[in-house]
């Protein structure tokens, strides 16, 4: 991979642009390469830091900034010749004449201002919020879409002939296939109005990846991916980490339990908090 694809399929990644395709390969790319993880989650953090910013309402400049963009301003007025009346003749009006002075220092204090704003911002992103950059929109997008696929025939979870019909008999399966003992009657998501529906392997979160798939009376439909913990994404156990999902539509959220690390994305994230707590459960043997 040549330095300007490494750049469009990390870029690309990061803003979410690209399809499930690429995004597997950018997560493969991760997965090999510490550096490019940070990269990506550099891009990420300057990205969500300009949103943030420019959706505050109360973003104030800081007073010592405020003075030094002023100082700039007035250094480089002061700099600048009278404007002669050749100039001035150049232009329409003199007032167009003096803004083209302004330009420079207007663009220097620009950059400043947003710079200032961009690194107070990142200081402050991890409050409040249950992510630690790892889980993104790029991240949901891309189980979103598998989650449809599946959902609607176009994919299906690999072998799901090893796999049980019944849920009751799931645990068993997922010993033998993820390494770890669940409680299967707490996968049983039937009190909430989901069945369960097949079971099988899926390449998306790791190797030895289970997906399992859920169906309501609606047609709606819970995917849940289960593995064993190798210690990426950074998560806090017990902690649900819900991604940024402002360009997916399918909710997700992500939370590790001991050895196993969960993903769950549904059509609706009241369905996605409504079964979360039983799956927790799940592994609380």
């Amino acid at each position: 991979m040549t330095p300007q694809e490494a750049h469009e399929l990390f870029s690309g990644y990061a803003d979410g642009e690209l399809n499930e395709e690429q995004s597997l390969r950018a997560l493969e790319q991760m997965a090999a390469d510490p550096a490019n993880t940070k990269r990506v989650l550099h891009q990420q953090q300057l990205k969500q830091a300009c949103g943030r910013i420019m959706d505050s309402q109360d973003m104030r400049c800081p007073d010592a900034l405020r003075d030094k963009i002023c100082s700039i301003a007035n250094e480089h007025t002061q700099e600048q010749p009278a404007p002669t009346s050749a100039s001035v003749q150049e232009h329409d009006s003199p007032v167009i004449g003096r803004i083209g002075q302004w330009l420079a220092p207007i663009a220097v204090a620009a950059t400043l201002f947003i710079g200032a704003l961009v690194a107070l911002s990142v200081m402050n992103s991890n409050r409040g919020y249950h992510s630690d950059g790892i889980l993104t929109a790029s991240l949901a997008q891309t189980f979103g879409e598998r989650h449809v696929k599946c959902s609607i025939g176009q994919s299906a979870p690999y072998d799901g002939q090893l796999f049980p019909a019944e849920i009751g008999q799931l645990d068993d399966s997922l010993v033998q296939h993820v390494g770890q003992e669940l409680d299967g009657a707490a996968l049983d998501l039937s009190t909430l109005g989901y069945e369960y529906k097949l079971a099988g392997f899926c390449p998306l979160p790791g190797d030895k990846s289970v997906h399992v798939m859920y169906e309501n009376d609606k047609g709606q439909m819970l995917s849940l991916w289960i593995k064993a913990y190798d210690g990426k994404p950074t998560l806090d156990p017990g902690v649900p980490y819900i991604p940024p999902t402002d360009h997916t539509e399918q909710p997700m959220m992500v939370w590790r339990e001991g050895d196993m690390v969960f993903y769950l994305v549904g059509d609706t994230m009241d369905d996605v908090k409504q079964a979360q707590p039983s799956i927790h459960l799940a592994s609380a043997l």
